[in-house]
């Protein structure tokens, strides 16, 4: 069985608001930097509605978005209740190509404490069951409550429970923190923490690395995505992609 992580409602609700984060991407490696001047952009929003589907409970929906150099853009939908015990409601992750061609989708439901996944991946259609769930907002925002604490130092490690974008299901994941260090960003006073993180996947064996920029109110200001030698970083607080993302 997956358990709840240990976060107060306070904590939650405190960190539940409406906001628009846009991010421009940029390559690391100098030969991508000169031939590709930028990568694309991210988008993260998160917004609290009541919902009719849902017998209009307060919900709260994260919505995340890249763009790769105009060829494959990636968008995540993630639905929870807004309101004590915030459970997880359904999640929806789709791939598609610079012409809108559908190239992957995963829809994932949770009824009760059975979570069910149909997966489409190169044009292949499955259907997943994990039986025993019990997920919500305080599993989903316990690494970033974690990562950002004042009181983590390099060498820190803890487990979490992760949604699998390949499979659709829940799983462990152990997290160390690598590295800390205080840094500044584009000639600014304010000081900026920089972080190293690994996450090892239990299921598969797979380790990856993520290093992520936040400044004093927690807010990220840069994440590096390492397999793509790509970074990101934050540029409006405002911008929005209505026509994206609805």
């Amino acid at each position: 069985m997956l358990e709840a992580n240990t976060i107060s409602d306070e904590y939650i609700i405190n960190n539940l608001t409406n906001s628009n984060f846009w991010y421009g991407l940029y390559f690391t490696e100098p030969s991508l930097i000169e031939k590709y001047p930028k990568a694309g952009h991210a988008f993260h929003k998160e917004q609290k509605f009541y919902s009719s589907k849902y017998n209009n409970k307060l919900v709260h929906q994260a919505t995340f978005y890249i763009n790769y150099w105009s060829e494959e853009f990636f968008e995540t939908n993630d639905l929870y209740e807004a309101t004590p015990p915030f459970k997880f409601l359904e999640s929806r992750r789709t791939m598609k190509d610079e012409k809108g061609v559908l190239l992957a989708e995963t829809n994932i439901y949770l009824n009760g404490d059975e979570l069910t996944s149909f997966v489409l991946n190169e044009k292949k259609k499955s259907r997943i069951v994990q039986n025993n769930v019990k997920y919500n907002l305080k599993d989903h925002m316990s690494s970033y409550h974690w990562t950002t604490s004042k009181n983590r130092k390099i060498g820190d490690k803890k487990t979490f429970i992760a949604l699998s974008e390949d499979n659709g299901i829940f799983e462990k994941e152990i997290h160390e923190i690598l590295d800390i260090k205080e840094v500044c960003l584009n000639d600014s006073k304010e000081f900026h923490t920089r972080s190293i993180i690994e996450f090892y996947d239990e299921l598969n064996g797979k380790s990856e690395f993520s290093e992520q920029v936040f400044n004093s109110m927690n807010v990220c200001q840069e994440f590096l995505l390492n397999e793509t030698c790509v970074i990101a970083k934050l540029e409006s607080k405002e911008k929005a992609l209505e026509k994206i993302i609805q």
